[in-house]
Order: structure tokens, then C-alpha cells, then sequence
């Protein structure tokens, strides 16, 4: 269960640097 949380928080934490990282660069 443990590990399966940190998996989901790390996918979603990617997901998040990845979506700003765009947004950054289309300004």
C-alpha cells in the first residue's frame, strides 16, 4: 500500500512539473 501511494504521488508530482514546464514555455 505504502509503496503504491509513493508511486501514485511520484506520477503525479512528474505530471505537474511537466504540465508547468509547458505552460512556461508557451508564454
Amino acid at each position: 500500500m505504502q509503496e503504491k501511494a509513493a508511486q501514485v504521488l511520484n506520477r503525479v508530482a512528474g505530471l505537474t512539473l511537466f504540465f508547468w514546464i509547458v505552460k512556461i514555455l508557451s508564454t
